[in-house]
């Protein structure tokens, strides 16, 4: 889910005046100029393909999606990504033995849908050949991503029956009721650090060590893809006490992770059990971040944010301390603002 992640890590609020580490240009900008945006839209948009040698027409309507703009001059956005995300929605969910499940009609429109989008590509946007779509069902989304390739789509042109299979992958549907979702993540998370932490113990635990890390790792992504959806959505300048205990641990979380990519031997092959963007430093300063702008938005009403994010503050590199610094003021203990 590269253009999900990249799309979500380089989103600019206007509200908040966040500058985020800018992942499509692999640098951590200091100002908002020329920082891309990610718009929404919640406009149906009809795609068309005619079939000559069928004498037919396929018709699909998605229900809006992700489009990302770049600023070329002051206040002055142009889309250069129409589709980075289609989205369709539905108003109830399809449960089979108590599972939630994507429906065979809800498959074909989907498939359709990133068909026609692949097929058509005014913007040259599918180079890679994938088509990213999520999929919302009230509180409840999933991300999947649809591989069409051009062999496929000259078959469908056409009229004959596709050589090539189409390629889905999907992710596991993300519950957006944050009181719910985050604590279930949160507990699992501390749980299973828990007992990757005997490990180094003299007494290590007789399991195997893919069986732990795998779901710490499935729950830290999780957890994380949560906040920040919730991010885009709501922002975090509304007071919300609970959002500091899990604004702290994904703090603590990507500090953990940039001291262990700092401090790791690259002569020791890469450690798997690293959650979303795995050895990217530049995944785990974004998520930094967005975490420390949280902890300083609640700290406008709640005093806790404000001790857990100078605690934070102290951890993090100078570099990475002056560009937070350079988009929210953070005062000291015993500072005070002159009125």
């Amino acid at each position: 889910m590269v253009q999900v992640w990249a799309a979500l890590a380089a989103v600019k609020e206007r509200r908040s005046e966040l500058t985020n580490v800018d992942v499509s240009q692999g640098a951590v900008p200091t100002s908002n100029e020329g920082t891309p945006e990610i718009e929404f839209w919640d406009i149906w948009q009809g795609l068309g393909l005619e079939i000559p040698d069928l004498a037919g027409y396929i018709v699909a309507v998605d229900d809006g999606g992700l489009c990302l703009r770049m600023e070329e001059e002051k206040d002055r956005f142009v889309v250069v990504r129409n589709m980075v995300a289609l989205l369709e929605a539905k108003r109830s969910l399809n449960i089979i033995e108590g599972k939630p499940m994507i429906s065979d009609k809800c498959l074909a429109q989907m498939i359709c849908e990133a068909t026609l989008a692949r097929a058509t590509d005014p913007l040259d946007e599918f180079q890679d050949e994938s088509v990213t779509i999520i999929n919302a069902t009230q509180n409840y989304v999933c991300f999947l991503q649809f591989n069409v390739e051009s062999e496929y789509i000259e078959d469908l042109g056409l009229g004959a029956k596709p050589s090539q299979p189409l390629m889905v992958t999907a992710t596991q549907r993300f519950d957006l009721t944050i009181g719910t979702s985050l604590h279930y993540c949160y507990v699992l998370i501390q749980l299973y650090e828990i007992l990757t932490s005997y490990e180094s113990s003299s007494q290590p635990l007789l399991l195997d060590e893919d069986a732990i890390q795998k779901p710490l790792t499935h729950y830290r992504v999780s957890f994380e893809t949560i906040l920040r959806i919730h991010y885009l959505r709501h922002s975090f300048e509304y007071g919300n006490i609970m959002l500091t205990q899990f604004l702290a641990m994904l703090a603590f979380l990507a500090l953990n992770k940039l001291d262990s990519l700092m401090t790791q031997d690259s002569s020791k092959p890469e450690v798997s059990s690293m959650d979303a963007g795995d050895a990217d430093t530049r995944a785990a300063k974004s998520t930094l971040l967005i975490a420390q702008k949280g902890l300083s938005d609640q700290g406008r009403g709640y005093y806790l944010p404000k001790i857990v994010l100078q605690d934070v503050l102290d951890r993090m590199t100078p570099s990475d301390s002056n560009v937070l610094q350079s988009f929210i003021t953070i005062l000291r203990e015993g500072q005070e603002v002159a009125e």
